[in-house]
């Protein structure tokens, strides 16, 4: 059995606690302050971060306490950075919506799971500039198979994570992921994590990005072969194809040549039919590509975007897993 994550972990169930009081308008000194205290829809969102924020709180031992404010510390930072928009208020709308969304495991499509998810965080900051800030989500309880199938999966990632940095001990390694529930239901929750490392001395940074979807009726890790059958998969590499040739010409890159454009479709092929790289959301599939699965590091990575309407005709019957 794969262990729990340390103490600096988060994992946390529901809370029933006095709400965590917001700044004093009356004492509002900065910039952004006095934005949301000016501004009734800013402020509703500001205390409902802070109910959020200090029912966590309140639910977490000294580890997740410690884990909870330095990410909330961070991003306060990352709001007040909002005073340096041209368009203060909606830059603020858009990082608190995204803030409540993640300490209330909201979904950003989908009528939601039938149990909690809760923010996952691992934080630490070591010497010089190492540092650990993770987070992501989990079930709170895990009582199926499918919850508890979708917390091994999250895990296991963030483990990996770690195990790469660890591998370093000597060199000054940050990591930082974010993560979004993309979509939840009944049937299916899709989470969108995105990871950025940096070690001393290392050429360029890594980014890379993971999608956990799981058939929580089924109780596993959705597959493509859950989806379609093997006569489907060229027409799914039709779908992004056309998309991916055509950022790369938006980027100036060499269109392929024809042994090269077999080797392209190859590529795609086999990263099409690996759904960690896939995001359900409201109305299409979000793919991305790691660097390198499709073109050079410094090209960038791709992806593409694949309509359920187009999606769906191709599925098997009875297999499609959005309501």
């Amino acid at each position: 059995m794969k262990p729990s994550l340390p103490l600096m972990s988060l994992l946390l169930g529901c809370a029933h606690v006095a709400p965590a009081l917001a700044f004093d308008c009356a004492a509002a000194r900065s910039p952004v302050e006095k934005a949301i205290c000016a501004n009734t829809p800013l402020l509703a969102l500001d205390d409902q971060i802070n109910q959020a924020y200090g029912a966590l709180r309140a639910a977490g031992d000294a580890g997740a306490k410690a884990a909870l404010q330095g990410s909330q510390r961070a991003w306060l930072a990352l709001r007040d950075a909002c005073a340096n928009q041209d368009k203060v208020n909606a830059c603020l709308a858009t990082r608190m919506n995204g803030r409540l969304n993640y300490l209330t495991g909201a979904p950003q499509a989908g009528p939601g799971a039938e149990s909690r998810l809760v923010p996952l965080i691992r934080w630490r900051n070591g010497r010089g500039k190492s540092g650990q800030q993770i987070e992501t989500f989990a079930f709170a309880g895990s009582a199926t198979a499918g919850e508890k199938r979708f917390n091994e999966l999250v895990r296991g990632y963030v483990d990996e994570l770690i195990a790469d940095m660890s591998g370093e001990p000597d060199r000054e390694t940050n990591i930082e992921t974010t993560a979004a529930v993309t979509y939840a239901s009944a049937r299916l929750v899709s989470v969108h994590m995105d990871s950025y490392t940096m070690a001393e001395g290392a050429a360029h940074p890594n980014m890379s990005s993971r999608d956990v979807n799981v058939d929580l009726a089924r109780g596993r890790e959705l597959g493509f072969a859950d989806l379609f059958d093997g006569t489907a998969a060229h027409k799914v590499v039709s779908l992004c194809r056309a998309q991916v040739l055509q950022d790369k010409k938006e980027r100036g890159v060499d269109q392929p040549e024809a042994q090269e454009l077999s080797d392209f479709d190859a590529a795609l092929d086999k990263s099409l039919r690996d759904l960690r790289t896939w995001s359900f959301t409201a109305d299409h599939v979000s793919v991305t590509f790691d660097r390198y699965a499709l073109g050079s590091y410094a090209e960038g990575g791709y992806g593409c975007d694949l309509p359920y309407a187009d999606l769906r005709p191709l599925a098997k019957p009875g297999a499609w897993v959005v309501e």
